[in-house]
């Protein structure tokens, strides 16, 4: 069993010590980053529920859809994997390649929905008093999610770094595991010529 330790440091783990250490900087960033975007989901739903709970006829607007395809189908994944990624760090089991597939899924996602957010805000067919709020709302959301998508593509560079230096060193120690077999085989050579010189 792993052990698992809270205060455990990126650059505790060899295979995160270099240049592409600053993946956990980023990732750091990133979730930085996520707490006003939480804060400002927050406050657009609270806002929304009362200017649609405001108008005097029935509204046909979903919120659970509006969520999954604007926020959700990001933000959802990102917390799961943000335990594992804890997970992980905590362990020193979170490897490079790893770093890189979900980074490059993150990064995927996030920027889908700021595409999705704006989108749906600006093509919404139904119309109510603060709309127009509530636009400018989802533009801000927008933003944050574009950011967000940044800031896991600069995450999957460090991570490629990463896997290029992991590979590096494997490939080093590899090699050094065939010179020492090379040399014991040159000795006995060397050994058995002599003997049967002798």
């Amino acid at each position: 069993m792993a052990k698992f330790n809270w205060k455990a440091k990126p650059t505790d783990d060899p295979k995160w010590r270099g240049g592409h250490r600053h993946y956990w900087n980023l990732w750091n960033t990133t979730h930085y980053i996520i707490i006003p975007f939480v804060v400002l989901l927050v406050v657009e739903n609270y806002l929304l529920r009362g200017w649609l709970s405001d108008e005097r006829y029935g509204h046909p607007f979903s919120s659970v859809d509006q969520f999954w395809w604007r926020i959700g189908l990001a933000l959802l994944p990102d917390a799961a994997i943000t335990f594992i990624q804890t997970w992980g760090l905590c362990t020193q089991h979170w490897h490079p390649i790893t770093a890189l597939v979900s980074s490059v899924a993150l990064c995927a996602l996030w920027f889908t929905v700021a595409f999705l957010n704006p989108f749906v805000a600006y093509n919404n067919e139904y119309r109510f008093e603060n709309d127009e709020t509530w636009e400018k709302l989802c533009y801000a959301e927008a933003g944050f999610q574009a950011v967000i998508s940044l800031l896991y593509a600069v995450m999957a560079g460090f991570a490629a770094k990463g896997i290029h230096v992991w590979r590096k060193s494997r490939g080093a120690k590899y090699m050094n595991v065939e010179m020492n077999a090379q040399k014991t085989t040159s000795s006995f050579e060397y050994s058995h010529d002599a003997t049967a010189r002798v």
